[in-house]
């Protein structure tokens, strides 16, 4: 059990890889009776199909298997919140998250947790009480903190399947209304009379001590990015950053490492530069 639940916590914080969230499911056109409502992965594989102009060379394999995320926006249709992978990677989508990047209420509540009971359940676990008992979590991205389908308001979403705009339902509720409260440096809350401040007393007081925490900062994120473009230059067997960074393999963890390493490093180097 402890296990399982931290294994949900890591979903949950958006620490696991999108390329391991990916679902792969066939594609058979022509042999579904309602063509308004597809399986998910052929309303992805259609939508990439629109966006090509419907030409046969677009068009998937039958059978083939087509890859498709969940990713957390606010929705409330399951085939709203469909992207292909693709269209989450590369250059334009530095600032999406592992967070924004998986709809964590999905996966756990219905692709991991019945398959666990399934199997757990044989020794008398019970899977979903273990879900139902842990706490939610404030989630970052586009849906609000206690709202983990994406039903709630949301400030920013990212696209749909192949770089299209997702136009999602704006609803004002009391949570749309606040904004960040953490210190900038330490990430600590601000209290209420520090309210709209960049930076907490503490850190206020100690100027040097906030300079040399962002350093570290700015110093572990290059190092993370200078290990993840390591990596893709021994894959490609070219030192060529114009090479190795112009592979977006679906079937790599890195290109996803690469992502957040550089989103990482650019929040870095504001942070150092706004203070």
């Amino acid at each position: 059990k402890e296990y399982v639940l931290r294994q949900f916590k890591k979903i949950m914080a958006g620490e696991v890889s999108p390329a391991e969230l990916m679902i792969q499911q066939e594609v058979r056109f022509g042999s579904y009776a309602n063509p308004e409502q597809l399986p998910p992965a052929a309303k992805v594989a259609q939508e990439a199909m629109k966006r090509e102009g419907l030409n046969a060379a677009s068009a998937p394999l039958h059978k083939e298997r087509v890859p498709y995320l969940v990713v957390n926006v606010a929705a409330d249709r399951l085939t709203d919140k469909l992207v292909h992978p693709a269209s989450l990677l590369g250059p334009a989508m530095r600032g999406m998250t592992a967070g924004s990047a998986g709809n964590h209420y999905y996966y756990i509540t219905k692709q991991i947790a019945p398959a666990l009971d399934r199997v757990l359940g044989l020794a008398g676990a019970e899977v979903g009480e273990w879900v139902a008992s842990m706490p939610k979590p404030r989630l970052k991205g586009s849906t609000a903190a206690g709202d983990p389908d994406g039903r709630g308001a949301g400030t920013s979403a990212p696209p749909t399947a192949f770089g299209g705009a997702n136009t999602v339902r704006q609803k004002n509720t009391l949570r749309s209304y606040y904004t960040s409260a953490l210190c900038r440096v330490c990430k600590a809350a601000l209290q209420p009379p520090q309210q709209g401040a960049k930076y907490c007393a503490a850190c206020r007081r100690s100027p040097s001590y906030a300079q040399l925490l962002l350093a570290q900062r700015l110093r572990d994120a290059r190092a993370e990015a200078a290990a993840v473009d390591a990596a893709c230059a021994r894959c490609v067997n070219s030192y060529d950053r114009d090479v190795y960074r112009a592979c977006w393999s679906l079937d790599c963890d890195v290109p996803w490492r690469r992502q957040r390493a550089d989103a990482a490093l650019q929040k870095a180097f504001d942070a150092e530069l706004d203070w």
